[in-house]
Parts: C-alpha cells; sequence; structure tokens
C-alpha cells in the first residue's frame, strides 16, 4: 500500500457538473495513509479561472505488492474518481481522472513520509 505525502499538479478540461468541460488545473496534497486510505489536508483546482479549495478523505485499492509497479484507482466520495499508475519505487505517480466529460491528467510526487 502506498505510504506518504504526495503534491499532485495536474492540468485539462473538467466538469464540475453536468455542464460542458471547462479549462482546470489543480494543486493539492495527498496523504496516502498506507491502509488504503487518504486525506487531502489542503490545495486549489482553478476550473475556468475560479478558484476552489480541495480537502476531503477517499480511498484507493492496489494490488500487491506495489513494489513491481502496479494500477490503481483513487475514489473520492463526491465524485472524483482518479486512474493512477504506480512505478516500482512509488516516488512520482501518474493519475488521470476518468469521471466522464473530462480529460485530466498529471503526477503526484512524493516530498515525504
Amino acid at each position: 500500500m502506498l505510504d506518504g505525502l504526495y503534491v499532485f499538479t495536474a492540468t485539462g478540461y473538467g466538469s464540475v457538473d453536468p455542464g460542458p468541460a471547462q479549462p482546470a488545473a489543480i494543486v493539492e496534497l495527498i496523504r496516502f495513509n498506507g491502509d488504503g486510505t487518504v486525506d487531502v489536508p489542503g490545495g486549489r483546482v482553478s476550473v475556468n479561472g475560479t478558484i476552489f479549495p480541495t480537502g476531503g478523505t477517499g480511498t484507493y485499492t492496489t494490488p500487491t505488492p506495489v513494489d513491481k509497479g502496479c494500477e490503481a484507482t483513487l475514489t473520492f466520495p463526491l465524485g472524483p474518481i482518479l486512474y493512477m499508475f504506480i512505478p516500482p519505487d512509488a516516488k512520482t505517480l501518474q493519475m488521470m481522472l476518468i469521471n466522464p466529460n473530462n480529460v485530466f491528467q498529471g503526477p503526484a510526487t512524493k516530498v515525504s513520509n
């Protein structure tokens, strides 16, 4: 399981409601707790130039062992679902939003344990 604090940065086009996709970017902290849960202590997302705070909790699933490189899904209760590719060293995850009407991707880089 993943364990540590990561900085997630991503850009693309996303939709926060049933409306059309808008230009979007995010910078946030994600703490992987080593037990299949995550906490987002903070960050910001910009959707078409309007800034919103980020935060909350989520869950993720990974096959074991992570040290071979694998794929996972990160899910938040308010709807965002992200595909994650986890390389063998788990230092920089590649993540992309897989909700409908979204094209949004970027890295999550480990900054501490």
